[in-house]
């Protein structure tokens, strides 16, 4: 029998690029995963146009010496056009969004995970090119003969969120995705094994819980949050689970340092109110910011603990192909995340090694 860190591996590579017929069929595999254990999921199909990533294209040329392909630089943004020599270097896990009025085009280096471009942010107004260490070096070095283009279609796409338990008055409502951009494996190939196998010991687990794995987590064409369409599409459809529900509970990118749940208290204190920032705390901006207000004392969100270290873990590891494979995934903090989750959703008394406390 796989180990989770091994199911966790398993899924990412069976189901590496999981958006458009990637999605579709990891979303098959879950639905059969669900039934073999005797539940009868519920499907909501939702329309979603989609950037389609990977049949994207970048080049970008610095002083005559032309760059292309996957392993030195990517197209990061929503809309197509060209990089100029006055394109700012920007790390695309601090530097949020930028609007045209701001600059006409950017170059996204992330420090901690420099071997491959990172698509931490999709810019969805400025045209965007992602770029690996060995050329962000090229660019330091120039002379100033910068030129490059970005091309994005998008396509339309039919996603589904595969919602499990008790879908008319649940207790809990956990919210987690099951999309990815590439492989995946700690974004959330890792947050879906460990539900499942929560869900697997405990059978009685999903009477007073719905478990909500959601599609088009990552990616849409809708400006301004172009993430978690998905959970707008569930919001909108399913409202009263939100309303009736004692806690929303996130389950999202675990097992590769040691599980915390964070709660309102800690968010706010780190946070100092901001929304934006409050959305990465709760789940990487898994709802849309009104409704982390709206719904924030009842938000808790679970995922490895110290968010800006342990090899930049969720900003860094975030879309990042050079880190998000697998080899920091630890079986004993997948392990203690199951523990977490049942104990959680079966309103056992925490341990203190779970709660986050401090900064």
């Amino acid at each position: 029998m796989q180990t989770l860190r091994e199911q966790a591996i398993s899924f990412g590579e069976n189901y590496p690029y999981r958006q458009l017929h990637g999605e579709y069929e990891a979303g098959d595999y879950l639905i059969g995963q669900l039934r073999d254990m005797g539940h009868n999921p519920v499907i909501q199909e939702f329309d979603v146009h989609v950037p389609d990533v990977q049949h994207s294209f970048a080049r970008l040329t610095i002083d005559g010496q032309e760059f292309a392909g996957s392993g030195y630089v990517a197209a990061a943004s929503q809309v197509s056009g060209r990089i100029d020599a006055r394109a700012p270097i920007v790390d695309p896990n601090v530097v949020i969004g930028a609007s045209r009025s701001e600059t006409l085009s950017l170059i996204a280096f992330a420090p901690k995970s420099p071997d491959l471009p990172s698509l931490a942010n999709m810019y969805d107004e400025v045209p965007t090119i992602a770029v690996s260490r060995h050329v962000r070096d090229a660019l330091q070095r120039s002379r100033g003969l910068i030129h490059g283009v970005v091309e994005m279609d998008h396509v339309h796409h039919i996603s589904r969120n595969i919602l499990a338990g008790n879908t008319q008055n649940p207790r809990f409502l956990v919210l987690t995705h099951y999309d990815s951009i590439g492989k995946g494996i700690i974004d959330n190939a890792s947050g879906i094994v460990v539900l499942l196998e929560a869900i697997r010991r405990n059978p009685k687990l999903l009477d007073d819980v719905c478990v909500a794995f959601c599609g088009s987590e990552e990616l849409s064409g809708e400006r301004g949050a172009y993430w978690a369409a998905g959970y707008r599409r569930l919001r909108e459809e399913f409202s009263h689970l939100f309303e009736r529900t004692e806690a929303i509970h996130v389950v999202d990118s675990v097992g590769n340092a040691p599980t915390r749940v964070f709660d309102q208290q800690y968010a706010d204190r780190v946070s100092g109110g901001d929304t934006i920032f409050l959305g990465r705390i709760f789940g990487a901006c898994n709802l849309a910011a009104e409704d982390i207000q709206r719904w924030r004392g009842k938000i808790r969100t679970i995922q490895a603990e110290d968010i800006a270290t342990h090899h930049g873990l969720l900003f860094n590891v975030y879309h990042a192909q050079s880190l998000d494979d697998g080899r920091y995934l630890v079986e004993r903090h997948l392990q203690d995340c199951v523990t977490a989750i049942g104990m959680l959703l079966s309103d056992t008394r925490m341990p203190k090694k779970y709660q986050k406390q401090t900064w």
